[in-house]
């Protein structure tokens, strides 16, 4: 298609523009009809595009290289147009009719391979950057969208393949050992479990760096990176420290991983410098928000910390992780009625979460609704299961059979008791509330007093674990044994605990002495009232003479 009524002054004209604004092509061959030819096409083509006349443009565009085919550069701005207009199929059909042929240039295979994969046509795409490869073998652009393409077909093979055929051409080379740095760090996010693999090739190529300033910050980031991976975290940050100059968004984004880094290092008030930093440039930025109220709520400031987290969900209503900390926090100052309320919230806004869940157990077990806390415990074990991403923590299977027992399940919390102490052995808490568990139900004791003796050798002030000692030996028959152990956990509580005062009642009265279970019966419902200890203080309590 031609434009209507165009005239030879405005042809004049377009081409005197495009001779302006594309001098390296247009005047390499100044003076030429096939030069004047195909500038005049190309700029009638910009034209039409920019009047809506997607077809008459592209038809422009390949007049243009039809008329000056030698021109290298044209056909590069006439393809990547095409590709601009998501116009595929003419882009190639440029390149088939004006490629000079015989002619060996990097930059047309780079593009025939970008307009191959456009179209989907992978293993042209390949060919063509092979081809570059072959040209220029230690070319940046090649080796970049064809080690992308075996991340793409996940052929962790052939990635790390040229990876390393890159590093042994990369001899100081600036660019390609910084992008080799950088295709590293990707294929680690493709197979986390190569890790010790990429280390080692990795290394030397960022002890070269080292003799570069970095011109942007994503190469400053991914330096950075670099030696975090080699669990070097104090000299990435120390590099970073020197890009603190940059401004804008790069300034923002060095900021934020010193920061993490700091937070990394334990250096939380360093990680606060840089937060606070970020928020006067950008006061909206909810993830400085975030990180600010983490380190406020492990500084033990809840009150800072609720702050920054609430101002994060002003911010950014679909960001999650301001949700559940809130819920932490009200959990660990004992508000679960807060702790849920924000639960619900969330739980209207995202889909069902793991977290959400356990927290919600968390809070309705310490309001003591047990069935309630139990079926959200069982929901959260339920999601779990369904991600392989999230393995629950021991202390999960501790709250579950927790609240398993507590309902009556108790095969199933002696489960999660187990599964708990399969991965941490040692744990004080769950040895204590198994083997706790078993005496009261007058199973395994011989096990249970082991558990609970190699728990309080792991701690030998706990009160909890001392009163479970006295009752696995008070249900053995060891009356007197029993009665030196609660009397110890007695002495060791800051405040009288209703369960210790109930069973030094058992043990008085089963040493015969009636007058003293009643004394403790008395304490025990002076702080919670239980029909079970009335009975027994009833039961042992001498009646009044009228009565008798």
């Amino acid at each position: 298609m031609r434009c209507p009524g165009k005239t030879p002054a405005l042809l004049a004209t377009l081409v005197l523009v495009l001779c302006q604004a594309f001098p390296a092509w247009a005047r390499q061959e100044e003076g030429t009809e096939a030069a004047a030819s195909g500038t005049a096409h190309y700029a009638t083509g910009l034209l039409l595009h920019g009047q809506g006349n997607r077809i008459g443009a592209g038809e422009e565009l390949l007049e243009a290289v039809a008329a000056d085919p030698g021109n290298v550069e044209l056909l590069l701005n006439v393809t990547g147009k095409l590709l601009e207009w998501n116009m595929p199929l003419l882009a190639r059909q440029a390149l088939d009719t004006a490629l000079p042929p015989g002619f060996p240039s990097v930059d047309l295979l780079l593009r025939k391979g970008e307009i191959a994969r456009v179209l989907e046509r992978q293993d042209e795409a390949v060919a063509a950057w092979r081809a570059a490869m072959e040209i220029d073998p230690g070319n940046v652009a090649a080796l970049r969208r064809l080690v992308r393409t075996h991340f793409a077909r996940r052929d962790a093979a052939a990635a790390m393949e040229l990876l390393r055929a890159g590093a042994s051409r990369a001899d100081g080379g600036r660019d390609l050992t910084l992008e080799l740095v950088r295709l590293l760090l990707q294929y680690i996010t493709h197979w986390p479990g190569s890790v010790p693999m990429v280390r080692g090739e990795i290394e030397p190529l960022l002890e070269r760096t080292l003799a570069w300033r970095m011109d942007t910050a994503e190469e400053a980031l991914a330096q950075a990176d670099g030696f975090s991976l080699l669990g070097q975290l104090e000299r990435a940050a120390g590099l970073l420290l020197r890009y603190l100059d940059r401004t804008g968004e790069e300034a923002l984004q060095v900021r934020d991983r010193l920061a993490r880094l700091f937070l990394q290092l334990g250096r939380t008030a360093r990680a606060a410098e840089q937060l606070q930093a970020i928020l006067e440039f950008q006061p909206d930025n909810a993830s400085a928000h975030f990180l600010l109220g983490s380190i406020a709520a492990e500084d033990g400031i809840p009150d800072k910390a609720l702050h920054h987290h609430r101002r994060s969900i002003e911010l950014r209503p679909d960001f999650e992780p301001p949700y559940l900390a809130i819920a932490g926090i009200h959990l660990g100052g004992r508000r679960p009625l807060q702790a849920l309320e924000i639960l619900g919230t969330m739980r209207s806004r995202f889909p069902k979460n793991f977290h959400c869940e356990y927290y919600a157990g968390l809070a309705l077990a310490s309001l003591h609704h047990h069935p309630e806390a139990l079926r959200h415990l069982v929901e959260a074990e339920s999601l779990a299961a369904g991600d392989p991403a999230l393995s629950p923590s021991p202390s999960f299977h501790f709250q579950l059979g927790a609240m398993h027992e507590r309902n009556g399940n108790l095969e199933k919390a002696q489960d999660h008791f187990l599964l708990c102490l399969d991965r941490e052995p040692d744990d004080a808490a769950t040895l204590n509330y198994l083997g706790y568990m078993w005496a009261n139900e007058g199973e395994n004791l011989e096990k249970a007093t082991l558990w609970i003796q190699r728990a309080l050798e792991l701690e030998p002030e706990n009160a909890a674990i001392i009163d479970s000692m006295g009752w696995v030996l008070f249900r053995r028959g060891k009356y007197a044994e029993a009665l030196d152990h609660l009397l110890r956990a007695e002495s060791l509580l800051e405040e009288p605990d209703p369960e210790v005062l109930d069973h030094l009642g058992d043990v008085h009265r089963a040493l015969g002495r009636e007058r003293e279970a009643v004394r403790y019966w008395e304490k025990c419902l002076e702080i919670e009232f239980s029909d079970r200890v009335w009975r027994k203080m009833r039961a042992a309590r001498p009646a009044p003479e009228g009565d008798r």
